[in-house]
């Protein structure tokens, strides 16, 4: 067994050794070759992409251990070869399959956790500039405030919410806010106020006197006044207890009463699709009374179906301002470099963006032309908006997701319209690993796909307005490298036994092993360069599943022929 062992421990060291080494070359260079764009990464995902980059340099490093192990073997004339290279195969078997499991499965996984490392650094970079523009939106309110400019303090101070719904700072400046709108539309409707006042003394005194049906025309005349007046909404429920009927409004205060009622027309908004006045209206709930339980909980039901059904305008800019506009801010981001999709809905409607940007998990496209084609593929019509998303179907199960557009650009104003009622909702049908690919590169490196990745990506790639014969090329060779390799491994171990056996020893000398290595390396490199080629001209000519079927069973024909000739060796390793 110790004869069989040399050579397999050799193949196994020798494996772990140049990996190593692999990786932390690439790390130098891929470091070296960012600090001079430009860039700089986490040691993490420095790591992680070299481990990337290192699935290329697999084939090369096993082609490289199988020559060392096999070329440095010693000879005897006592046993059958055969019976001392099988364990050597078995492991350059194993190392195929971990090639195979490598380029299948781990790049991918290993890109899945580069996407989401970076994503959360970039997310702190973004909330550091978040922090900065809710800061910058609070002091400008406070100054507005002071000046008196109530809706400019109120829209400043909404904006500083938005960045931090929970902070206390901007509550407690949005309430005072409220306050001084509130004496100064007492003092421009004090006539209004008075009637008011007037018809709630009438009413109260009614409803002492148990005269209901009066007293409810009171109530009634005062919320064609102010629709949410709670001290008429808290008595029309009175009155409903009163005559053992169930209370139109839920609550037991003036204040209670006029947050439910308003709470329930919000509720109609959200269920009738409304999702825009719906999350306003809740909004300026959540700020009268955030800790009622059924506003806050439907305050983050809205602001949830908004976000991923719609998305806001103000998060886009934002997200624009930081990933595309100022890419000095995010200099050091793994979001420096982007770019947009093109994705075809249809056989003549074109959706093309100029560029895009991965926030909070959402894939954000900017700059986007809507376009209809003739046959010719000459643009009939076009429509332009500024920011775009791809989000989720509302309430849907199955592929489909929304492609929202917002920011719709007028012509006739020449320039964009932020409104929600411009807006585009476009459903396609894309499998999420589609998506995901999309997200996961910044250009589309089929190398790096998983197997099964491919095979959806084929069914869809089209409607990005790419061709599916790459994805067919890539997949043939996905599917044939590694019997191919393994053919290419044999024939390395059979002619390093020959070029070794050829050699006398006392004449061996450096060169020899320079001239060694330099051809195994450029063997393999020409082998590859050959494969590819061959891949090529079999796409071409016949069908995928033909030509991997035809592959693999002449691969298995020549392994089996060079296994036959090294059994035929008469001499065996040690």
């Amino acid at each position: 067994m110790k004869k069989e062992h040399n050579i397999t421990t050799s193949i196994i060291l020798s494996f772990l050794i140049l990996s190593i080494f692999s990786i932390f070359m690439i790390i130098i260079i891929y470091v070296l070759y960012t600090r001079g764009e430009g860039r700089d990464y986490s040691l993490y995902t420095y790591f992680l992409y070299s481990l990337i980059f290192y699935k290329n340099y697999i084939p090369y490093i096993i082609s490289l251990c199988v020559y060392f192990s096999f070329f440095k073997a010693k000879y005897l004339h006592q046993e059958s070869i055969s019976k001392v290279i099988a364990i050597p195969i078995a492991t350059i078997v194993v190392l195929v399959c971990f090639y195979a499991l490598y380029d299948y499965c781990f790049a991918n996984f290993l890109i899945s956790n580069l996407r989401e490392h970076n994503n959360v650094r970039d997310a702190k970079i973004y909330y550091e500039y978040e922090l900065k523009l809710k800061n910058e939106a609070y002091e400008l309110a406070r100054e507005e405030l002071a000046a008196g400019n109530l809706d400019k303090a109120y829209s400043f101070a909404e904006e500083a919410l938005f960045y931090d719904k929970n902070d206390g700072n901007t509550l407690l400046l949005i309430k005072t806010i409220q306050e001084e709108k509130q004496k100064n539309y007492e003092k421009l409707h004090r006539e209004q106020i008075n009637n008011i006042k007037n018809l709630i003394s009438l009413g109260t005194r009614a409803f002492s006197a148990s005269n209901y049906n009066e007293a409810g025309r009171y109530f009634a005349n005062v919320l064609e006044l102010d629709k949410n007046n709670p001290l008429a909404l808290y008595y029309i429920n009175r009155i409903s207890v009163a005559r053992n009927q169930k209370p139109i409004y839920y609550g037991n205060t003036t204040k209670e009463a006029s947050v439910y009622a308003r709470l329930s027309e919000t509720i109609n908004m959200y269920e009738n699709g409304n999702l825009w006045k719906a999350y306003e209206s809740i909004s300026k709930l959540y700020l009268e009374a955030p800790n009622i339980a059924e506003i806050n909980n439907y305050y983050s039901i809205i602001r949830d179906a908004v976000s991923r059904y719609d998305f806001f305008i103000k998060e886009a800019q934002e997200v624009r301002e930081a990933y595309i506009n100022n890419p000095d801010l995010l200099k050091y981001s793994y979001s420096y470099n982007h770019n947009g999709i093109n994705l075809m809905l249809g056989k003549n409607i074109l959706l093309s963006s100029s560029s895009s940007a991965m926030f909070k998990n959402d894939l954000y496209i900017f700059d986007v032309s809507l376009m209809e084609l003739d046959d010719e593929l000459k643009v009939i019509r076009c429509e332009n908006f500024l920011f775009g998303k791809v989000a989720d179907s509302f309430k849907s199960t199955n592929n489909t997701k929304n492609i929202v557009l917002k920011a719709y650009f007028d012509t006739n104003r020449n320039e964009y319209i932020y409104s929600d009622t411009n807006s585009k909702i476009i459903p396609v049908n894309i499998s999420y690993s589609t998506v995901n690919i999309i997200k996961n590169y910044s250009h589309i490196n089929l190398k790096y796909v998983s197997l099964l990745d491919l095979y959806t990506l084929r069914k869809e790639i089209t409607r990005f307005g790419y061709s599916d014969e790459d994805i067919n090329f890539e997949l043939l060779i996905k599917n044939i490298e590694p019997i191919t390799y393994l053919l290419l491994f044999m024939i390395i171990a059979y002619y390093s036994f020959r070029f070794r056996l050829s050699m006398a020893t006392d004449k061996f000398r450096f060169y020899n092993k320079v001239t060694g290595i330099i051809g195994t390396l450029l063997f393999s490199l020409v082998y590859r360069v050959l494969i590819n080629y061959i891949g090529m001209l079999m796409i071409m000519l016949s069908h995928i599943t033909i030509s991997v079927i035809a592959v693999v069973l002449v691969s298995l024909f020549f392994i089996l022929l060079v296994i036959f000739q090294m059994s035929r060796i008469p001499r065996d390793v040690a």
